[in-house]
């Protein structure tokens, strides 16, 4: 159940604060994945095997009074992040897209792996999100084809 939902005209934002998130090295971190529609009808769609995640450069601690204000603690957005002096973007050697506070798909499915997290059944509920928002999009993007053609 979504914790907060905001209506503005006809678009609306719904998110919901996760208090206990799984956590990689102590940080925060959130999941970019792509998706590629070829085709409206029959409506096919694939999901990229590889994609990105943003890190937090600040350790993680429950939210409380003292450190709600303390953003790059609880938001992994790279505009607030990129700020802060402690973080690492690192782009040289092999392991650059391994370590730091950006990284691949890859490394997180690597790592739900060793750490004894189920990654197929992971990624099987990533495919059905996927799947599911695609579904809700499907019928806005057949009238936007209509309305194009």
């Amino acid at each position: 159940m979504p914790t907060k939902i905001i209506k503005k005209s006809d678009e609306y934002l719904v998110q919901q604060y996760i208090i206990r998130p799984l956590l990689i090295d102590r940080l925060k971190f959130d999941l970019r994945l792509y998706l590629l529609v070829t085709n409206l009808q029959p409506y096919t769609v694939f999901l990229a095997d590889e994609g990105m995640s943003r890190f937090c450069t600040k350790e993680y601690q429950p939210p409380s009074k003292y450190n709600y204000e303390k953003i790059m603690m609880h938001l992994t957005n790279y505009s607030l992040n990129k700020r802060n002096e402690d973080v690492k973007f690192e782009f040289n050697g092999e392991d650059c897209l391994n370590t730091g506070h950006k990284r691949t798909f890859t490394f997180i499915r690597n790592w739900l792996k060793e750490h004894n997290y189920n990654e197929k059944k992971i990624m099987k509920d990533i495919r059905d999100i996927c799947i599911m928002i695609m579904l809700s999009f499907h019928p806005f993007l057949l009238f936007q084809q209509n309305c194009i053609l």
